[in-house]
């Protein structure tokens, strides 16, 4: 924290904030596991003019708040997205991922959906085109839902995106069915969705496994069976 105090009386030039970067980055680590976001939120606040005068810093911010689940504060600080044209798909992805947690389900589609598109793919891409594929057939865009779906590699899921897999996956199955058997594959996926809820009681994943029940419900086309994912959960 002096280092980065130290460093913010200097000029600001790029090196210099791309440097406070990568110290931000291991300070927000840090700071996570010591339980003190608190002091994050006060660098935010101290080194806010210069730090979001250059991207790296301005993103580095955003991961690092991310990390200490400040999400209210991560929508704040990257407010901004559509005004800066050198983005990377991992700095959008910290962005759709504090609205996610906020509920905020169209504007996160809509960073998704920009971040994809990104000529330079890193390691989130995956990620990226997991959760706009699951947030298209939520709002049952199923033909270009099931485009991202199907190139997605089947392995090396964290917890949380191996739970929006299964879930994308059980979306697809019951729009994909014939109307004949949507109530029946909707009957199995809403059992295999339970078993999840059971072993993850987080919020967040409660609201995406409601959100998708109520939708593969409304699919079947049975209005009983929207009344039951309803009162369901």
């Amino acid at each position: 924290m002096t280092l980065i105090e130290s460093l913010g009386e200097h000029q600001r030039s790029i090196g210099r904030t791309v440097l406070i970067a990568y110290l931000i980055l291991t300070l927000g680590k840090f700071l996570e596991r010591q339980g003190r976001g608190i002091a994050l939120l006060w660098l935010a606040w101290r080194h806010r003019y210069w730090l979001r005068a250059h991207t790296d810093g301005w993103a580095s911010m955003g991961y690092a708040l991310v990390r200490l689940r400040r999400f209210s504060a991560t929508m704040l600080w990257l407010r901004d997205w559509r005004q800066r044209s050198d983005l990377k798909m991992w700095m959008l992805l910290n962005l759709a991922l504090a609205l996610r947690e906020r509920w905020r389900w169209k504007e996160a589609r809509e960073v998704l959906a920009f971040a994809v598109k990104q000529p330079d793919r890193d390691h989130t891409f995956q990620n990226i085109r997991l959760l706009l594929a699951m947030e298209l057939a939520l709002v049952g865009d199923t033909q270009e839902a099931a485009g991202h779906f199907h190139e997605l590699n089947t392995t090396g899921w964290s917890n949380y995106m191996l739970i929006q897999y299964h879930l994308t996956r059980s979306l697809l199955s019951v729009q994909h069915a014939t109307p004949a058997k949507k109530k029946e594959i909707y009957r199995y996926e809403r059992g295999a969705i339970r078993k999840l809820l059971a072993k993850n009681s987080v919020s967040t994943f409660r609201a995406d496994c409601r959100r998708s029940l109520i939708r593969m419900a409304r699919d079947t086309g049975s209005r009983w069976t929207l009344f039951t994912a309803l009162v369901g959960l």
